[in-house]
């Protein structure tokens, strides 16, 4: 666990009690926090911790330059994002297959320092290896065996070359082995000579049905129960039935957001909304690599939702959404809230020690279960989330609601990157 990651656990766990302001400080990297992106994981400082780890040494542009030449001498400069050095400036963020291509550039594994599955979660927020994809379990294959890109891309060859031979074809309704099972049936690939790992995947061929059906399910049964607490807290006058207009940063459009995306976010939308016509809502810019950008980046409307509970095939159109974390953070989000109101209701304002805890460990039971990315602190959403929920541990704030402090401290970051645009506008003016 390096620098980063423990201050940004620290600051989570330790009795420290942290205000809304406090907390975005924090995320902010401001005032007290001087050093630029200290305290989280980027992309940038992802892939520089592993250059240095190889021995390589100097400022970003000497980096940069030892960058492509490692990348260069595995055979995988040609992608798209490295000559520009996009990655180093946190301007955009690695696909998954660029993502994958620099865990073989690092030598990385379940052996190396940091994990070839933690470099794609902490540092290109992908979600890992997908057992439904054939592709995904030779590329860990390949990793673990400490073979080449191009090795694996045979393997997958010699894979297609067996099916095509063997001219099985199966339907969708077809039963498959669970998630689970497969990681199972895959557990011991390592230690499989290549031509038995190619006959293993073979023989599995049904079971690669591109996407995770259990993370699916998990997910409808959270939202589902999420639906009913709302409704109850409807029918108990707690909350209005009023529906919400949420305008996401990534296109700006406005979409409809129903009373259960007004639960779990109620005071960005105010933040964002306020009385004004939607017509004239000025939305802060996000400046690249910041820790708002970083929460904000497919923030789930109910058209997220939507679109996760309807089939998931359909959803592989959006590949790179979800395994960037689009269906992960909004799982999350929905867990949250799911376990803030049963809690609630079941306890009414009274605290519990427990209640970091055992959120925790459920958390992280369900996103192990459904293949997502594992809790990290130094990740800025996952540091919020957390933040929110161990508040209610800590001193004075046993009768915090979570996802109020949760909605109080982004509407704080959302405030301060305003304050910020109309500074930018006051200066070019």
């Amino acid at each position: 666990m390096d620098g980063i990651t423990i201050e940004a656990r620290n600051a989570l766990e330790h009795e420290i009690s942290f205000t809304p302001e406090k907390s975005e400080e924090f995320l902010n990297n401001t005032v007290a926090f001087l050093k630029d992106k200290s305290n989280f994981r980027f992309t940038s400082n992802g892939i520089k911790r592993e250059l240095k780890r190889l021995g390589k040494e100097g400022d970003d542009e000497a980096l940069l330059q030892e960058f492509k030449n490692l990348m260069t001498e595995h055979g995988l400069l040609s992608v798209r994002g490295i000559s520009e050095g996009t990655w180093f400036r946190d301007e955009a963020r690695p696909s998954k297959d660029n993502a994958i291509r620099m865990c073989f550039a690092f030598g990385l594994s379940s052996k190396t320092p940091t994990t070839a599955l933690e470099f794609l979660w902490n540092v290109c927020r992908i979600n890992g290896f997908n057992y439904r994809v054939v592709d995904d379990v030779v590329y860990y294959y390949a990793l673990e065996r400490g073979l080449s890109y191009s090795d694996a891309d045979e393997i997958i060859g010699e894979y297609e070359a067996k099916v095509k031979e063997a001219n099985i074809v199966f339907n969708d309704e077809d039963e498959t082995k669970s998630t689970s099972v497969m990681w199972d049936i895959f557990e011991d690939m390592p230690e499989l000579e290549r031509a038995d790992f190619v006959e293993l995947l073979a023989e599995n061929q049904k079971n690669f049905i591109g996407y995770n059906k259990t993370s699916r399910n998990a997910f409808i049964e959270v939202y589902n129960d999420l639906e009913r607490l709302i409704a109850d807290d409807i029918k108990d006058g707690n909350m209005g039935v009023e529906a919400a207009g949420f305008k996401p940063y990534s296109t700006g459009n406005i979409r409809d957001a129903n009373v259960h995306a007004e639960v779990i976010y109620d005071g960005v939308l105010r933040a964002l909304l306020g009385d004004v016509n939607f017509s004239n809502i000025t939305v802060p810019t996000l400046e690249k690599g910041s820790a708002l950008e970083q929460i904000m980046n497919h923030f789930p409307t109910q058209a997220n939702m939507d679109a996760i509970k309807s089939n998931a095939k359909k959803n592989r159109k959006k590949a790179t959404e979800f395994e960037q974390g689009f269906a992960r953070k909004t799982f999350i989000l929905c867990f949250l809230a799911r376990y803030v109101l049963k809690y609630m209701r079941k306890s009414g304002s009274k605290s519990s020690k427990s209640f970091y805890n055992d959120f925790y460990y459920s958390l992280e039971t369900q996103l192990h279960k459904c293949s997502y990315g594992l809790l990290y602190p130094a990740n800025p959403f996952d540091w919020l989330v957390l933040k929110s929920v161990k508040a209610i541990d800590t001193a004075n704030l046993s009768e915090t609601d979570a996802l109020e402090l949760f909605n109080e401290i982004l509407a704080l970051l959302i405030q301060e990157a305003e304050n910020a645009d109309e500074d930018a506008i006051q200066q070019q003016t």
